[in-house]
Parts: structure tokens; sequence; C-alpha cells
């Protein structure tokens, strides 16, 4: 008989396991179970004698996976340490999925290092998203805080939007928000355009979408929440991305709102096209009676007298002055360039020949000249004149906060002083228009640009209308020639009429603008201008313009707003006024200039054309370039080139009084581009070029100085600002 050692050892083994409670330890780093060649599972059956309901962890033969037979798995030790699981693929760190006890939810990493919440990337933008916790899933309090109204989750009804909750938000008065933590940009978005967005359902005009610093500086331009009654993306807050800065996602309460539902918030890379537009930024109106400024003896500049009576009017992201001074207020301003446009009713206080008034305007610490008014009175008894259009520049490389811009005066040592009236029937209009410094804007084809200019030419118009606005009478011998065309279609002039006609493609806001001479046909004509549509609804206004003999021609430029809500033909046309006298619109086309030039800005879109990073970008027709510069006062060559867009402008110089040549870059424009400007100096410069010299890369520009309805070349000594529009 063989002695069989090995199956006496398993028969004392097996009794001795059965038997004994103490833990089997095999002291043996490896462990296998399974008969080689076998096709059954290989399992672990945890024998609670349920049969085949017991426990079983085990692998399937065929395609060896790990398998487990019941609904539920648990691991953790019941502390608040991670809980992981992790992917071998053989390189350091593993790729894992893991819950965070600290941020409450289960994460996921590619690479090991960094985890990101499971759903984060979701919004409405796509990309990077820097949010943690963007769809509200685990209620309104990881990520978010609010610090006023009612902000709470959601789970169910009509306001749960996405997902298992969404969140509601209701302000009860002004400065309530909610708001997400502060995150940083990484290092690998440097240079790209970022955005913030959310999904909303009612919404209310008293809320505005913010992206912030952290400290409460807008990085973008604000979007308001208008009310809608479906779900829908807002716009987004376009900003640049700066690695390493602070960027927080901000909902803030202008006033009492409705309660609004959100969900997919996105604050983050946006890789939608990145292009650069000007756009309105603001405007304010003021008027009242009484509701007038007025200084004297003040040789140095200086603010308004405080004055009472006077209505603010805003629009935009325009405020009202804390008090009642000829300003405009913002709450914040992203960085980047903005250009003023000042119109009203701006003069002397005295008729003496040597009375003086000089305007600018002023934000606290900079003169945004150099496009400064300055009036000089007639000398002739009871008559003044007041000015044109004044502009201004400001240069923002960072973020500001809230930022006053205030009219100033002086009277150059004269002793007159200036005032402005708005009691009479001209308010004091500020238009604000913003230049991004970089990249910031998405744009879409449904979005694309649209503008139009055109000149009227070889004729005049003269009336002495009324006291209420009526329409200027025809004449004979007008000329309407096209300018500049993108995507907008065919415009009219009714026959010999101060007036255009167009049908627009879409509904929105249009900027309108008509720029001419006036002079005066009786002495002392006190007359006013306005733009006004087929209704005769006036939507722009124009400086009153005031003047006794010898009669001086003076530009005048009427901007308004046109709201479009449905698609039809459209009648813009000049209106006039008289308080005494009669005045005319004069024709200057003999020295290179036109009776009226028009253009028309769609603003609802960028404006006025998209421009991407290199400045160019496809609208659905053609290619279109706008660019501007600001010219120092030159009377000798060369002259100094202030600031630009980009170096389109490669030198500038001086060809004789008043003569200016630009010399443009090659590759900004393919053909000869559409250019206006204003001059920084005495009320009656005219800016007019000449088209005969003129190519795609060449321009020549005459300062004139009007007086007496004769135009005479003059050297500007406070600068040149101008903009240039044409096809790449």
């Amino acid at each position: 008989m063989k002695f069989n050692f090995i199956a006496l050892l398993a028969l004392i083994s097996s009794t001795a396991f059965a038997a004994s409670t103490i833990p089997t330890k095999f002291r043996t780093d490896q462990l296998q179970i399974g008969q080689s060649g076998s096709t059954a599972n290989k399992s672990y059956i945890f024998d609670f004698g349920l049969g085949l309901s017991n426990p079983n962890l085990g692998v399937d033969n065929s395609t060896h996976t790990l398998q487990y037979n019941l609904n539920n798995f648990q691991i953790g030790d019941g502390t608040t340490s991670l809980k992981s699981w992790f992917a071998n693929n053989g390189i350091a760190p593993f790729p894992a999925i893991q819950y965070s006890s600290t941020d409450q939810q289960w994460e996921f990493s590619n690479d090991g290092t960094n985890f990101s919440g499971f759903g984060s990337g979701s919004g409405s933008g796509s990309g990077i998203n820097f949010l943690v916790n963007p769809g509200f899933e685990t209620g309104v309090t990881q990520d978010w805080t609010n610090t006023g109204g009612t902000f709470a989750a959601v789970s169910g009804g009509s306001n749960l939007l996405i997902g298992k909750k969404s969140a509601l938000f209701t302000a009860s008065s002004t400065g309530q928000s909610f708001q997400s933590g502060i995150h940083t940009v990484p290092n690998g978005l440097q240079g790209s355009s970022c955005s913030a967005s959310i999904l909303y359902l009612g919404g209310d005009a008293n809320l505005t979408l913010h992206a912030t610093d952290g400290s409460g500086h807008d990085l973008g331009i604000p979007v308001v929440l208008t009310p809608v009654s479906f779900p829908q993306f807002s716009n987004p807050v376009q900003f640049p991305c700066v690695a390493g800065a602070p960027v927080q996602f901000n909902v803030e309460s202008t006033g009492t709102a409705a309660a609004t539902a959100f969900d997919t918030a996105f604050l983050g890379q946006n890789t939608l096209t990145q292009v650069s537009q000007a756009q309105y930024f603001g405007g304010i109106s003021m008027q009242g009676s009484p509701c007038s400024w007025g200084n004297s003896a003040v040789s140095s500049y200086s603010d308004f007298s405080v004055t009472t009576g006077c209505s603010y009017a805003t629009k935009g992201n325009a405020l009202a002055p804390s008090t009642q001074l000829p300003a405009i207020r913002f709450a914040s301003m992203p960085a980047g360039e903005y250009f003023f446009s000042v119109r009203g009713k701006i003069y002397t206080n005295q008729a003496s020949s040597s009375a003086n008034c000089n305007v600018r305007l002023f934000d606290g610490t900079n003169d945004l000249g150099p496009n400064r008014i300055r009036i000089t009175a007639t000398g002739a008894s009871n008559t003044y004149v007041n000015g044109g259009v004044e502009t201004g520049h400001l240069s923002l490389s960072t973020a500001s906060a809230s930022k006053t811009i205030s009219i100033q005066m002086n009277d150059a040592g004269t002793g007159s002083g200036c005032n402005i009236d708005t009691a009479s029937d001209t308010p004091l209009q500020v238009d604000v228009y913003y230049y991004p410094s970089q990249s910031q804007t998405a744009f879409t084809p449904s979005n694309s640009a649209m503008s139009w200019s055109g000149q009227i030419s070889g004729c005049s118009w003269s009336t002495g209308a009324g006291s209420t606005p009526t329409d200027f009478p025809a004449t004979t011998g007008c000329t309407l020639t096209q300018l500049t065309n993108r995507n907008f279609g065919t415009v009219t002039e009714p026959t010999n009429l101060p007036q255009i006609q167009f049908t627009p493609s879409r509904v929105g806001r249009y900027r309108v603008c008509a720029s001419y001479s006036t002079q005066s046909v009786t002495g002392g004509a006190q007359y006013s201008t306005f733009l006004a549509d087929e209704g005769n609804v006036i939507f722009a206004t124009s400086n009153v313009i005031n003047a006794g003999s010898p009669y001086p021609s003076l530009p005048v430029q009427n901007c308004g707003i046109l709201n479009v809500g449905a698609i039809s033909t459209k009648t813009i046309k000049l209106q006039g006024s008289e308080i005494s006298g009669s005045i005319s619109v004069q024709d200057f086309s003999a020295n290179g200039s036109n009776s009226m030039l028009w253009t028309i800005d769609a603003l609802d879109t960028p404006f006025p054309a998209p421009v991407v990073v290199g400045q160019v970008t496809s609208p659905s027709t053609g290619v279109e370039v706008m660019t501007r510069a600001l010219i120092a006062g030159c009377s000798s060559d060369p002259c100094t080139i202030q600031s630009q867009s980009g170096s389109w402008l490669t030198a500038v110089n001086w060809l004789g009084t008043g003569d200016l040549a630009l010399h443009i870059a090659p590759g900004t424009f393919s053909a000869i581009p559409s250019c206006f400007g204003l001059s920084g100096d005495n009320g009656g410069q005219t800016l007019s070029y000449s088209k005969a010299t003129a190519t795609s890369t060449y321009i020549e520009v005459t300062n004139y100085f009007v007086s007496g309805g004769v135009s005479t070349p003059q050297n500007s000594s406070n600068g040149i600002s101008f903009a240039c529009i044409g096809p790449k």
C-alpha cells in the first residue's frame, strides 16, 4: 500500500479550517484557485445559506472579467478619506475615479493628477468650464453663494430645466446677487477668448450677467437677462483669458426682479470664432427746465456749477451722474478704447469779439482730448455762437470700477465763460462707443455685420420752418453716391430731398448718422435740426444753431438709434424747427465735400463690421475693415500719429496749409476706403479728402475753416480724429 502524504495533509487542513474560528492565514504572496483546462468560472462564494443567492465574486471563464452577482458593491472604511478606483495603464500616476468628501462629488482624472467633477464642462459654451457645480446638481451651496434675495435649489416643476436640480433666484431690491467661487485662468488659455453664459427661464430687465475679477470689476460688457417665456441660453459675456487671473461668475439685480430659473452655467474658454468688435457702449440725454450750466472767469479747466431741474435719460450701460452736472457715469468699464461724442447747445456768455469758450471731456484723471470745442463770439450785439461736435478718446489698459466723465470749461483768460443750455428744445447728448483691446466677442453667420454709407451732393436745402419740426422742401440737382455697402441692401434718396430710404433685412437697432454743414440765411437765426422716421418720430437731434452776422457755416452731425420692430421700408429724413430766422443745408462739393454724408450701422451685430484677430473676418458677401486714428496738430512735415488701430497707417505727411497725406499699409484695403473725421479746432471746421488722388494705400485730407460760406484751408492745432472703412 502506497502512502499518500499530500492527500492526508489536505484532509487534515480542511478539517482544521472547518473547525477553527481563527482566520486562516496563507504565508505566501500568491493564492491560486482553479483547475487548468477547466471551462468553469472561477469564484469565491460566501455561504450564508442562501443557495444561488449567496454573494459570489468571480471571473468569467470566456471574457476573464471580474463579476459580482449582487446589486450593491461598497468600498470605504467609513472615514472621510478619498475612495478611489485606479486604471493601471503602466504609467503612474494612474487614471482614476474617486469620491471626494471635501467636494461631496464623484470625480474623474485622465492623468491621475487633475480631478474634475462628473458633469463639469457642461454649459452653453464649449471648451473648458471653470465652474465646479455648473448645473446645480449638488444644490446651491457647492461653489455658489448669494448676497441677498432668495437663492434655492429646485428639483421639480416647470423651473427644473436640466438634470435633477436647477437654481431659482428672486431679487427684492438693487444689488442682490448670486455668484460662483473665484477661479483662476490656467496658463494654457493665455491669449484665448473666455466667456460666461447660463441657461435661464423667466428673466428680468433688472437682472444682469457679469464676469468679474472677483473684486467687482467687470472683465467684459455685462448682459441683461431679458425676459423669456421658454428656456434659452443668455448672450455670452466675452472677455480675454489672462493666465493666473481670478475670474468669477455673477448674476446681479439692479432693482426688484422676477423669479428666474437657472441651469448649466458656463465660465471658461470660449472656442467660438474669436473676433474683436466696436459697439455702442452707452449714452445719456440731459434736458429740462430749468436745466443749464454756466461758468465765468475760469482760466483753467474746471467743472460747471451744479444745477437743478435736469432729467437724465440713459441708454446701454450709462448711468446718470451722482449730481446734476453735464456728465455721464458707468458702474464699470472693461479694458479697451472708448470714443466719446457730445452734441448740444454750448456757447459763450458774452458777445465781445474777444470772448472765448473752451470745452473738454475729463474722467477725473485724463483729458480725453485733443478734439475740444473752442467757440469765439462774433462781436455782434446780443449774438453768440455755439459749437459743433465734441469728441474724445479714453484708453483703459485694465478694467475700471465706477467712472464719471464730465464736460469741463475754461475761458482762455478772457473772463467770458461758457454756457450749456438744454432748457429750450435741444438736449445735451453724450454717446460712447467701445473698441475692445483684443478678441473678445464671437459671431455667427446669422448676426454678421450690416453697414452702409453714402453721400448726397450737388444740392442745398433752405427753409424758414415753424416752431415745430418740419420737412425741408425739395430742391434740384441732387445725386446720391453709395460709398460702402456690407450686407445691407439698397438705399435710395427720395427725389431731391435730404432723406434716405431702405428696407432692413432684419429687426433690431440701427445707428443712423447724417453729417452736413449749415448756414444762417437771415441774421440772428436760431434753428434746430432733427432726424425723424416716416412717421415723423424724432430719434436724433442736433445742436441749436445760433448765428448772427457774418453768418458762419457750421458742421453738424445728427446721430440716433432707430428701433426696427418689423421689416418694412424706412424713410429717414432731416427736419428743422426755428426759433427765429431761417437756415440752409449747404453744398460744398466744390471743395471735395458733400451736401450730406449718411451712415447706417446695425448695432445688434458687430459694429460697424466684425473684425477677427488680425483685423479681418468674412461676412456673407465679403471682408470689411474698420480702422481709426488720432493725428496730432501738425503744421510741418512729418506729422505725429498719436494712436491708431494696430499699424494700418505707416506715416502722415504735411503737404501744405491744412493738407495731410495718409500713407496706408499695403494689404489693409483692396480699394479706396470711405473716411470720415473731425477736427479738434474751432467750430466751423470741415474735413474732406480728395478722391482724385485717393488709392487703397494713399489718401489726401484737407482741413477747412468755414466762415461766411467761404472755406479756407487751415492747419489743425488740436489734431484730427477720423476713421476709415473699406474692403479687405
